[in-house]
Formats: C-alpha cells, structure tokens, sequence
C-alpha cells in the first residue's frame, strides 16, 4: 500500500520500466486479481456462516420458499478509475516517480488519453473487460452453502472511503480524491453529456454484473435550462439514481 508503505498483497517482481507497458501491466493486474477474488469470497464465506452461526434470520427466512436461491453479492468500486489508468497506460506515456525505495508513488502523464464516459470503445471495452474478468475468478471459487456469486458495480458512500485511502493513480487521481460512485465516469470526464455518459454504461456486459449497477445524475447532465454548475444558488442536484437490474 503505497500511502502507508506496507506489503498488502504477495510480493511480486516490481515494474521497473521508466514507461509503463500496458501488456506487463496487465500481466501483473491479473495475477493480482486472481489473489484478490481469493480473499474476497474467503471473507465472505466467513461472514455468511458466522452470521448464520449467531444471528440467523429465522422469522425473515420463514416467508422464503422451502428450495432457497441463495446468492452472495461481491461489487467493484472504483471501476472508472481502473479503467482510465489503464487506457492512460495504453493510450498514452505514463511514467511512474518513484520514492527512494523504488514504490510508484505519482504518475508523469504525457498525452492524452480516452476517458470512460464519452462513448469511446477504446476505454469502454477495458471497463467491459475488468467487469468480465472479474466475475470469472469469483465464479470459479465456492462459495458457502453453494451461493451463486453476483457482482455490482455499486458505491454509495464506500466510494469516498476507498478514495482516502488511496495513493495517487495512472490516470491523474491526486491521493485521497474520491472514487467515482458506482458505475459512474471519474469526476468531469464525461465531456460530451448525458447520452454519452449512460452509453459507456450500458455497455457494461450485465452477464457479469447482475447485482446491479449505479448511475448518478445530475438535472444539469439531464438538460435542465438555464442551469449551470457552480452558479450561485444554482448548484447541480442528483436527479435521479439508475439501477438496471
């Protein structure tokens, strides 16, 4: 964890590239991934059956049919961010700085970049693939009392937390900036309005999200008139709040 300077995960062999390589990035993104699903339904397990060991629902699971379809939500946060860095790396020259110990601890962007929430298939098709790729290392993992994993791709608050306590990311995210929330674009990136935005959205594959995905809007997003964000007393509010299911 780059902020506290604290092995998290496995120890792997570094990135020493003065670019980042987008395939060797991957690379490194993916066995860590495998790790993570790995901790994730291991945790989840633990939860469910201590739940059901000490605080079982009895009166809630009497109106339930006798055959129970059970289900265990996992979710991503941060999605868009991920995204982003990753098209950033692709797209255009990342350079990581790094400390004296050798950790990347900022990111030199030089280029520019697609961003999610515009309509672009270069970056929409990285969102669509860290979802996918995801869902497949939980699905293959069991699961307590044979549970069926679902994802979200949903925040509410969580977004906020998960953002301070992250370093500075490839794709221009200052340390401790909130995550956008749910499925959202990161703040300000969806230049080319509403539709475009939702369009991004939707082509999130929801074979591998079937426990929803969020979308905030703001009525000036929605083509509200004579309204602008930041004027005085006209702020932006949420209009609304997707939840394709």
């Amino acid at each position: 964890m780059e902020k506290l300077k604290i092995q998290v995960g496995p120890k792997t062999a570094p990135l020493t590239d003065e670019v980042l390589d987008y395939d060797a990035v991957m690379e490194s993104l993916d066995h860590f991934m495998d790790w993570l699903a790995v901790q994730y339904i291991s945790a989840l397990n633990i939860i469910h059956y201590m739940h059901d060991k000490y605080s079982y629902e009895a009166s809630l699971m009497a109106l339930h049919d006798r055959d129970v379809y059970r289900t265990m939500a996992c979710g991503i946060a941060g999605l868009s961010v991920a995204a982003d860095s990753l098209s950033a790396i692709r797209y255009a020259q990342v350079k990581p700085i790094r400390d004296e110990n050798g950790l990347a601890i900022d990111f030199a962007i030089e280029g520019e970049y697609p961003q999610y929430g515009n309509n672009d298939e270069r970056v929409d098709s990285i969102a669509c693939d860290l979802v996918k790729r995801f869902m497949q290392k939980i699905s293959v993992l069991p699961t307590y009392r044979n549970a069926v994993p679902t994802q979200s791709i949903l925040t509410i608050t969580s977004n906020v937390v998960y953002g301070q306590k992250t370093g500075n990311t490839p794709d221009g995210r200052r340390a401790g900036t909130p995550f956008a929330p749910g499925a959202n674009p990161m703040h300000g990136r969806d230049r080319k309005g509403a539709v475009a935005s939702l369009t991004s959205v939707a082509k999130l594959p929801f074979t591998y999200a079937k426990g929803r995905y969020f979308v905030h809007l703001l009525d000036c997003a929605c083509g509200a008139r004579e309204r602008r964000c930041g004027a005085e007393n006209q702020s932006c509010r949420p209009a609304g709040r997707l939840f394709p299911s």
